[in-house]
């Protein structure tokens, strides 16, 4: 390798170091900030009604984030995703 060659590297290198540690971290952010809604497509007092209860306790203590079960009973259990995903979060039933 040539001189002009070595010189090129060790400035790339130099300039890459340099860039590397000018990189500030990114700090996370608060994810979510409102309780997180978990919808279950079956009315209430059922097994998965049961199950899904004793998902979001461990989720909340998990997360640090309140879980909120809600239950949705419909025709079909995608119906209960698509009714929640096209209304806002805070809206209420």
């Amino acid at each position: 390798m040539s001189d002009k060659h070595r010189i090129v590297a060790a400035l790339i290198a130099l300039v890459s170091g340099w860039a590397a540690s000018c990189a500030t971290p990114a700090w996370a952010q608060n994810y979510p900030v409102r309780p997180i809604r978990l919808v279950i497509g079956l009315p209430a007092g059922g097994s998965t009604d049961v199950m899904g209860r004793i998902v979001s306790a461990k989720l909340s203590e998990r997360l640090g984030q309140q879980v909120v079960v809600d239950n949705r009973p419909v025709r079909a259990a995608s119906s209960a995703s698509s009714s929640s995903s096209i209304r806002s979060p805070t809206a209420t039933p």
